[in-house]
């Protein structure tokens, strides 16, 4: 019988397993010691000999550079906080079309999410003009990417929702898959590829009527201002944009790594961060300046005037409550890129600074005041007006009105003003001089700007004599208001000085307030400038109510008040002549006695019915004083008229014509 032999296992003696454990080890070491080499080596290459290259290039893909941080801009506010002007929150509509090529399929191209695209946003804006989109070639990805088309900046959230459900109508159901309810209905995919929602804000007036000429407009970005205070103090209402460098992952910016970009002023470098635009507070009255909207609107309608403004001035400060003109226009139509028509842009016209006119007789207020105060006549001083007076080889008239179809005979200096004399005032003028008038004048702010804070503001027209020599007809004409030419925030601000005798610039914006500190920076106030001695002041104020108890005022009454003014019906001075149209005005304190509001109506050009100051901004100037009084609930300081009163004031109203 055969038998297997076993194999006998050798057994390795220490010596032999010593050596084979060593030559492991050195394997290993030899390894490790190459690998660390290779690894050294990497390292060497890439921290050292091409640190400069690949930092460049991690910057370039992970670090986006100049990044824009847009500041808001700052609110408008009036004087008691009511907000005028805000930034509305909305959506941009941006379409790209570079991601169309994203994930394509057979079936989903990019030819066919354009055309999904652009049958839902031309369903949702007709009038958008897609032509750059529809022109792209889609067969394959561009070499350098598309730009973008930016649908629209500002459209609000309902728009939006708009859009997600006519790209929901428009798009293909998804199919059913395994395991869904049988009854279940497919659902539609709601996306639309390549089209972007981001939040934006657009500049937009809470009234877009209310205040226009004062508040002017930006573009729909507020980027871009025009006229108003937008455009006066778009600087500090702008704020400024920052820049920033911040590193991005695969998919997000990583938190904690902007880096504000730095910038040099006058050599000083500093970071970059955006400021926020500050918040502006206004002098006006958002209730005076509805009325005056109101008021002044109604009667250039009622008048077919070209034009007509209203002034509302506190007495004692000269701050602005209302600047109201008309024709008027809509802020948050005016935002739009499309070109305005001539009429609208006739409308954004501001005729309360802008279009200076010949004062007429609210002028011969101050050449009194001014005779009186240079003591060349007193109350008592006596005058004689025969209607013509001949000056070389000229002749000034006076306008037949009333009783005073021939001239107005023996006055005294009172009664010059209460009738508008022409030829007394005349008087007064050549016996004060060109130089002592025009330097009176000029200290009650006329021809020169008022520096109020709005842009396009016209400084008049009043010529120096020691530049250009009056003539003796140039004279008499600029004593009653002919021959030079104001404007009418000039004017209002002029009748200041009959407060107590102290000019007083008009101020419209009153402070400025950071949306970040809340710290409010006020607008100084002017300091109130000596023209005439309180006394010559009072003298006037006892005039200027005359002329509207028994003068040609009689129709600027407010029932219950002290009132005084002056009536102005000035002819207008085009292509070198008078061509008979007028501006008929009014401009007067309120209540007389201690002022506190200084009024001033103007209609330029009425076309129906009378042209007089008195009867045609005389009752705006009544209606508008009537509602500053009681809104300020200042108390009566006259006896109430009875209804006889009234029918007296009517019979003498009807004579009462400039």
């Amino acid at each position: 019988m055969a038998t297997s032999s076993a194999r006998k296992k050798v057994k390795e003696t220490p010596e032999q397993r010593e050596k084979q454990t060593t030559e492991r080890l050195w394997m290993v070491f030899t390894g490790l010691v190459a690998g660390h080499a290779v690894l050294l080596g990497s390292l060497y290459r890439v921290q050292i000999a091409r640190n400069k290259e690949l930092s460049l290039e991690s910057r370039k893909r992970w670090q986006y550079t100049d990044k824009t941080l847009p500041a808001t801009r700052g609110l408008i506010f009036d004087r008691k906080g009511n907000l005028l002007v805000q930034n509305e929150a909305g959506y941009s509509v941006i379409v790209d079309p570079n991601e169309w090529f994203e994930s394509q399929t057979t079936t989903d191209t990019a030819v066919a999410r354009r055309m999904r695209t652009l049958l839902v946003l031309k369903e949702v804006f007709p009038e958008e003009d897609f032509s750059d989109l529809e022109s792209l070639d889609l067969s394959k990805p561009p070499q350098e990417p598309y730009p973008h088309h930016d649908v629209r900046y500002w459209v609000p959230e309902s728009v939006v929702e708009r859009i997600r459900q006519a790209a929901a109508d428009h798009s293909t159901p998804v199919k059913k898959t395994k395991g869904r309810d049988k009854d279940s209905l497919p659902q539609a995919v709601a996306d639309l590829p390549g089209v972007g929602f981001g939040s934006t804000t657009r500049r937009a007036a809470l009234n877009g009527t209310l205040a226009a000429h004062v508040l002017g407009f930006t573009d729909i970005t507020g980027k871009q201002a025009w006229r108003g205070v937008e455009a006066s103090q778009n600087k500090a209402l702008a704020g400024e944009i920052g820049h920033a460098s911040y590193q991005f992952d695969l998919i997000t910016m990583i938190p904690g790594t902007a880096v504000f970009q730095k910038k040099k002023e006058n050599g000083v470098t500093k970071a970059a961060q955006r400021v926020h635009g500050s918040h502006l507070t206004l002098t006006l009255d958002s209730e005076l300046q509805h009325d005056a909207e109101k008021a002044i609107g109604a009667a250039v309608k009622k008048h077919r005037a070209e034009a007509g403004v209203a002034i509302i001035l506190e007495a004692k400060t000269g701050n602005v409550l209302a600047m109201a003109c008309a024709p008027t226009y809509n802020i948050n139509a005016a935002r739009t890129t499309k070109s305005a028509s001539e009429q609208e842009v006739a409308a954004r016209a501001n005729w309360a600074l802008e279009n200076p006119y010949e004062p007429g007789s609210t002028l011969k207020t101050f050449t009194l005041a001014a005779a009186l105060e240079a003591q060349k006549v007193s109350l008592n001083s006596l005058f004689y007006c025969n209607a013509a007076h001949k000056i070389g080889r000229d002749t000034i008239h006076c306008a037949p009105h009333g009783k005073f179809q021939h001239g107005h005979g023996q006055e005294d200096l009172t009664q010059v003003l209460t009738n508008s004399c022409n030829l007394a005032t005349a008087e007064c003028g050549s016996l004060l001089g060109p130089n002592k008038l025009y330097e009176f004048l000029t200290a009650a702010g006329l021809g020169r700007r008022t520096g109020v804070g709005l842009p396009g503001e016209s400084p008049g027209k009043l010529r120096d004599p020691q530049k250009s020599v009056w003539q003796p007809i140039d004279l008499a004409n600029i004593s009653f208001g002919q021959g030079m030419s104001v404007t009418p925030l000039q004017l209002a601000a002029a009748y200041t000085i009959f407060v107590d005798g102290k000019y007083r610039a008009p101020r419209l914006i009153h402070s400025f307030r950071s949306p970040e500190t809340n710290q409010e920076t006020l607008s100084p106030l002017v300091a109130p400038k000596p023209v005439l001695s309180e006394k010559t002041a009072a003298q006037l104020r006892v005039m200027l109510g005359l002329v509207v108890e028994h003068g040609t005022g009689i129709a600027a009454q407010v029932n219950g008040y002290s009132i005084g003014g002056k009536t102005g019906t000035a002819q207008i001075f085009e292509h070198g002549g008078y061509r008979g149209r007028y501006v008929a005005s009014f401009v007067g304190l309120a209540p007389l006695d201690k002022p506190e509001y200084v009024i001033l109506t103007m209609v330029r050009d009425p076309k129906v019915g009378d042209h007089y100051g008195g009867s045609v901004a005389g009752p705006i100037f009544k209606e508008l004083a009537e509602k500053a009084l009681l809104q300020s609930r200042i108390a009566h300081d006259r006896t109430l008229q009875s209804a006889q009163d009234a029918l007296a004031k009517q019979r003498a109203l009807a004579n009462a014509i400039e």
